[in-house]
């Protein structure tokens, strides 16, 4: 089914070619994106575009010509849902790619960090090929699930001291779980630094898999969705310095749906506010763009490619 204005056909979009085979690879994303859409209608689940999906439904009224990324958020407790049911519910060949589980094992086994704690939803079908050098991973084309968490400085919250201190509780579990070789390097080069947790209970932590320090990390990030003023999304963005990225939980609490090539996203009302925090002149194009993903496939599976590559 064709998701994406004149898929077959290569245009210019805002003085940028888009090809044919780029819009096959949005399609195939569109396509991901229904299918999460259906499954959240079924269980009543929350959620909106962000980042730079959100942008590119404001500004462009589906994909940024020169992007190819898919970035959906979900109220922290709507997320913690999806996990419970998303093995029963996406089937093949959608596959739902939790950080801390199925394949992504092998970034921990191949020291391969930092492991980024969010989801990712993908169709086994397709290729879209991130890491050459592990080829047991799924690498399927997918679009990103990010939750969100509450963020600092939580004056408003009844206890704001407890909060700040949970808040770092999690940045170092968050640390023992997606960054361990820079939480032991920092270890080693501050011997007496102070940390929320002993250095012994730390190293018997980072001792264990990356599924018990994960599932460990996630049960704290749940226990800590109190209501608060701001929040983030995604905690590989966490520290202090990206406060670009935290946002105001009251810019969210109205939804409305916003034209994406021929479907529609759920949006926050006070999307304006929303992307101004974060872009600045959001209406205004950089002077540079990122780069294309060139590893992809809509044709064949990441096992196909990789066994054709030589």
């Amino acid at each position: 089914m064709s998701f994406v204005i004149d898929l077959e056909n290569d245009e210019f979009r805002d003085g940028f070619l888009v090809t044919s085979d780029r819009k096959r690879l949005w399609n195939a994303e569109i396509e991901l994106i229904v299918e999460f859409q259906r499954i959240c209608e079924k269980h009543n689940l929350k959620w909106f575009a962000t980042g730079g999906t959100l942008l590119g439904a404001v500004r462009h009224r589906g994909f940024i010509p020169w992007d190819d990324d898919v970035d959906l958020v979900m109220p922290r407790t709507d997320y913690d849902r999806l996990k419970k049911i998303a093995a029963e519910e996406f089937r093949y060949p959608f596959f739902f790619d939790f950080w801390c589980e199925n394949q992504n094992q092998a970034f921990d086994v191949y020291g391969c960090w930092p492991v980024i704690p969010f989801a990712k939803i993908r169709n086994l079908g397709t290729s879209m090929i991130e890491a050459w050098n592990l080829k047991m991973l799924k690498q399927g084309i997918f679009i990103d699930i990010f939750p969100m968490d509450p963020f600092p400085p939580f004056d408003d919250s009844p206890e704001p001291d407890k909060m700040r201190q949970e808040y770092k509780l999690l940045k170092l579990l968050y640390d023992i779980a997606c960054l361990p070789q820079f939480l032991i390097n920092d270890m080693k080069k501050n011997p007496n630094r102070n940390f929320v947790l002993s250095r012994e209970e730390i190293e018997k932590l980072l001792k264990e898999p990356l599924s018990v320090r994960g599932k460990m990390l996630e049960d704290h990030l749940s226990k800590f969705n109190h209501e608060s003023k701001y929040f983030n999304i995604g905690w590989h963005q966490f520290p202090s310095e990206h406060t670009y990225i935290a946002s105001e939980r009251i810019w969210w609490n109205e939804t409305i749906y916003l034209p994406f090539e021929k479907i529609s996203l759920p949006a926050p009302k006070e999307f304006d506010k929303v992307l101004k925090k974060r872009y600045g002149n959001y209406m205004e194009f950089p002077k540079k763009h990122i780069e294309h993903s060139v590893n992809y496939s809509t044709m064949i599976s990441f096992e196909e490619y990789f066994a054709n590559q030589r």
